[in-house]
């Protein structure tokens, strides 16, 4: 129960010190809620997207640029989708990692 308990802790902190006071994030707009559809965007036919903010800030990482994934497939039958997560690194080379998600 304490790991548990410590684990959302430390959760629920990163949370807070990645974000500023008054800060309003995109996916927190009211306006944009009917834009949020995951199945959608792994559906889309431009099956490449760019995460320009995504958390690679303060750690060893933190050089890393060009952070993309591309959606490669649905596995069949399956509510599985696998896509590949693609970044350069500060001496040029790409980084590659297969991901899987599954929408619900």
């Amino acid at each position: 129960m304490k790991l548990v308990l410590f684990s959302l802790l430390i959760f629920f902190w990163a949370m807070l010190v990645d974000a500023q006071p008054g800060d309003r994030r995109i996916d927190e707009e009211e306006t944009y809620w009917k834009h949020q559809d995951i199945r959608k965007a792994l559906e889309n036919k431009d099956n490449k997207s760019w995460m320009r903010y995504r958390t690679l800030r303060r750690t060893e990482r933190a050089k890393n640029k060009c952070v993309y994934a591309e959606v490669n497939k649905q596995k069949t039958g399956e509510n599985v989708y696998e896509f590949v997560q693609r970044y350069r690194k500060e001496d040029g080379t790409i980084e590659e990692e297969t991901l899987l998600a599954s929408p619900y």
